[in-house]
């Protein structure tokens, strides 16, 4: 059995690593265990829900943009019109 001195135990180990992260980068993994990388380009299921939800999240966002944009323009004309902000504070107030 071959003694390994302190520089060749070093230059395995050296390797190993070298090797692992080889490995990790040409095959998209992630160094942590208790992480899983899902790969977007080779699967087309996942490229199209990914898309799809893409379009659902912009369509949301915009919705609620344009709803308070609406609420916003309606809240300025209330307090800019003193006739409607009477009718709406006596329809309100019962």
């Amino acid at each position: 059995m071959e003694k390994h001195t302190l520089y060749k135990a070093y230059i395995k180990e050296k390797k190993q690593k070298e090797k692992n992260d080889k490995t990790i980068k040409k095959y998209n993994l992630s160094s942590d265990k208790n992480t899983i990388v899902i790969n977007q380009n080779s699967n087309k299921i996942i490229k199209f829900l990914s898309l799809i939800i893409d379009v659902f999240v912009k369509i949301l966002k915009l919705t609620i943009i344009v709803g308070i944009v609406g609420l916003v323009t309606i809240g300025a004309t209330v307090v800019l019109n003193k006739e409607l902000l009477n009718y709406i504070l006596n329809f309100m107030g019962g």
